[in-house]
């Protein structure tokens, strides 16, 4: 097993600024710099507080194809990626107090899609991009 060198990218990033030419030149330096083989790529959508179970993750994060794209940018330039959606919390509160398992079980006996950002971004792309190395969950 190789060692993991690596580092975060994309953090809190809008729709439109995870693959632009200042995001692509900025992983290209952080990995001539820093010397990494992987970058962990954080895709984060936020909920009101740790309480609540409506996340925000329509109009926050990048879209697929922006993180698709990111995804394979990293990999023309050598790098392995590790795939990271995050859920914060609007208010500051840290997110160590979301109560992911109370969050589940509220969207499973309501029906909702509470968690469409953990859905979308770690298990369909995932399907579609055979060369993701890891993916975390939350």
């Amino acid at each position: 097993m190789k060692a993991i060198k690596a580092a975060s990218f994309g953090y809190y990033a809008k729709p439109g600024e995870l693959n632009n030419c200042n995001a692509q030149r900025s992983m290209k330096i952080l990995k001539e710099r820093t010397n990494i083989n992987t970058i962990v790529l954080t895709i984060v959508a936020e909920q009101a507080n740790a309480h609540t179970t409506s996340i925000n993750w329509q109009t926050m994060p990048p879209k697929d194809e922006e993180v698709k794209a990111t995804i394979r940018y990293a990999q023309s330039l050598g790098l392995d990626v590790i795939l990271k959606p995050m859920i914060n919390c609007t208010d500051g509160t840290w997110r160590a107090y979301i109560n992911f398992f109370e969050l589940m079980l509220f969207v499973s006996q309501n029906g909702q899609i509470g968690l469409q950002l953990i859905l979308n971004f770690s298990f369909i792309m995932l399907k579609s991009l055979k060369n993701v190395e890891l993916q975390c969950l939350l």
